[in-house]
């Protein structure tokens, strides 16, 4: 049965980065096509999959909260950070966005926190 993404988190290793999820994507997982049309290929093109896949990336918007514990679902790949944007507006919510490119196999692990 499917489920909701309310109170989802990312863990990053042993650093301790606490916000309020806004929202998670993970995106771009991929594996090109060789083409290996020959000269006595007739009507359409001939293609295999490549060995090497890309894992993608994960993008993730919030909330800074450094008093916010964390809460629901975990979500554990390994991957580094390709792009950070934050802001820090007076008196108001502070949002940023944060871009981690998935290096090698993406398999993640979903399990409850507790």
């Amino acid at each position: 049965m499917a489920d909701i993404g309310t109170g989802s988190s990312l863990a990053f290793g042993t650093t301790p980065i606490t916000v309020e999820y806004t929202s998670i994507e993970v995106s771009g997982m991929a594996r090109e096509s060789i083409d290996v049309s020959h000269l006595g290929t007739t009507d359409y093109k001939i293609f295999i999959p490549s060995k090497l896949r890309d894992g993608g990336e994960i993008t993730c918007e919030g909330l800074l909260d450094p008093d916010q514990g964390d809460a629901g679902a975990t979500l554990v790949v390994n991957g580094f950070m390709t792009s950070l944007e934050f802001g820090t507006p007076m008196e108001e919510e502070m949002p940023f966005s944060l871009t981690i490119k998935i290096n090698g196999n993406p398999a993640p692990v979903f399990s409850d926190a507790t």
